[in-house]
């Protein structure tokens, strides 16, 4: 068990009875700390609190100085905090989630970055997240100028640490070709091929979905691309490859003319272009095989933040998040828009379900069940078959369903006004670390807040939804999965 951070508690945290907090601070010069400072921090700014002791050091951090700088510290550590309910709390959570999915009649998931961590890939804004890293690579550039301007050293020991700590952060990219799907990207696969999850939309373009056997064509939306996916400018046509098909060297060469005006990567060819809305580049090196298309080259379909998106996704997304009697979020904050627009749709169609209850006659008969159309476009699509609302932040900026709401040509969901009735309808449950934008419209549906790793989750689910034997037997093939991942890729390393 660990220790809480917190000096004045000092006590040990046991994660099967006590929620507890872990954040990381942005280091500031040691030598302007006081002796005894209120938190022990670790290397690399790290801490672990008891939830309500990091409850406590907020309320007291209030009353201090100012130009204190702990308080700077913790102000940086309350933008990193990652909470965790304790295992016995996650139990009983899980248990009910399990429950609503077994209930539900149409269930969407939505997937963010906290499902990937433990595949090798960093989320966003957590305690290691690469938005967290780059602030603390820029405040340290901060700090050194101010030190060289002021003629002081500062390269203490623990300067040193935290140097070496952040050393592995700061390489450039990720190895998408070695990543292999979670424990939650398979659990997902497997509630789907029983009919119980009926379509999964997605901000990661990590590829790890379409890996593990869930199809882009009927069971997936990918909001933000797929790395490994690129696709034909002029007939569309789509090619999902074994390698990554980003031309990463084009993007930086652009970015570094706009920032600097000159670049130490190699000028691209003339025929890569500069994208207008996100000034990188999504020209690959390779061009159509289809004969009418002669020497056009192919596009990657990850979406950058500026860029529109693609319609045809959104549409199929924004059908079956409407469509949901319950919509399971898993490992996103919720932050980023049109995306996160979604969330919305599902109790935006409790409402309307209910306002129309209140409002009908005694007298008057139910409503007749009403189809909603086939491939009915979202709101707000301009002529380019793109999403009009460029991808921001609000922070800052396999099998086929076999179930009677199975999906048409496109993703698109049939469904009915029985699908929201009373009680199994418009539910938000979310799943994740840190707070979301969304936590409220969780609450307000009746939905299940959990502060947990989404594995940790998803396995005491799959316990509660599988009966043991063919539980057993599940998770004993994943080694056989596994196999079957590394041949989907091997070509590709």
């Amino acid at each position: 068990m660990e220790t809480c951070s917190l000096r004045s508690c000092g006590h040990k945290i046991d994660p099967q009875t006590q929620p507890r907090v872990e954040c990381r601070a942005t280091i500031v010069d040691k030598k302007h700390l006081k002796p005894a400072t209120k938190v022990c921090w670790g290397k690399g700014g790290c801490a672990t609190l008891h939830r309500e002791c990091w409850e406590k050091l907020q309320q007291t951090m209030k009353k201090v100085k100012k130009n204190d700088p702990e308080q700077k510290m913790v102000k940086t550590a309350a933008e990193t905090v990652e909470c965790f309910d304790s295992l016995d709390t996650t139990h009983t959570k899980a248990k009910a989630v399990a429950a609503l999915l077994r209930s539900a009649r149409h269930v969407t998931v939505f997937t963010g970055a906290g499902i990937s961590t433990s595949a090798g890939i960093g989320d966003y804004r957590g305690k290691s997240g690469k938005w967290t890293e780059e602030d603390r690579h820029d405040h340290k550039k901060k700090e050194q100028t101010k030190s060289k301007h002021n003629g002081r050293n500062n390269n203490d020991e623990d300067d040193n640490d935290d140097e070496e700590q952040s050393t592995d952060a700061d390489e450039d990219g990720v190895n998408y070709e070695r990543l292999r799907p979670t424990y939650t990207h398979e659990a997902l696969v497997k509630l789907s091929s029983l009919g119980i999850v009926k379509f999964v939309i997605s901000q990661n373009g990590d590829g790890l979905h379409v890996l593990s056997g869930l199809s882009p064509s009927n069971q997936l939306a990918e909001l933000h691309g797929n790395v490994f996916m690129e696709y034909c400018p002029k007939c569309n046509t789509h090619y999902y490859r074994n390698y990554y098909t980003p031309d990463d060297d084009a993007s930086q060469w652009f970015e570094d003319m706009t920032d600097y005006g000159r670049s130490s990567v190699p000028k691209p060819p003339k025929h890569v272009l500069k994208c207008k809305t996100c000034g990188l580049t999504h020209t690959t090196k390779r061009k159509c095989e289809n004969s009418k298309c002669k020497n056009v080259y192919l596009m990657d379909s990850i979406v950058n933040f500026g860029d529109l998106l693609p319609d045809q996704v959104f549409s199929a997304a924004s059908s079956h998040a409407s469509s949901a009697s319950l919509l399971l979020c898993l490992g996103s904050t919720l932050m980023v828009t049109p995306a996160n627009s979604l969330v919305d749709m599902v109790v935006a169609k409790k409402k309307r379900k209910r306002n129309r209850k209140q409002t009908q006659l005694p007298e008057q008969q139910p409503p007749q069940k009403k189809t909603k159309k086939k491939n009915e476009a979202p709101p707000n699509v301009d002529d380019d078959n793109k999403q009009e609302q460029p991808i921001t932040s609000s922070s800052s900026t396999s099998s086929s369903n076999t179930n009677n709401n199975k999906a048409t040509d496109g993703g698109t969901a049939t469904t009915t006004d029985d699908d929201h009735a009373c009680g199994d309808g418009g539910v938000v449950v979310i799943c994740n670390r840190q707070s979301t934008d969304k936590d409220e419209v969780c609450e307000s549906s009746g939905g299940v807040r959990l502060w947990a790793d989404c594995d940790v989750v998803m396995k005491v689910v799959m316990e509660l939804i599988l009966p043991p034997k063919e539980l057993k037997q599940w998770e004993a093939e994943r080694q056989t999965r596994m196999e079957a991942y590394d041949k989907a890729r091997q070509e590709g390393e």
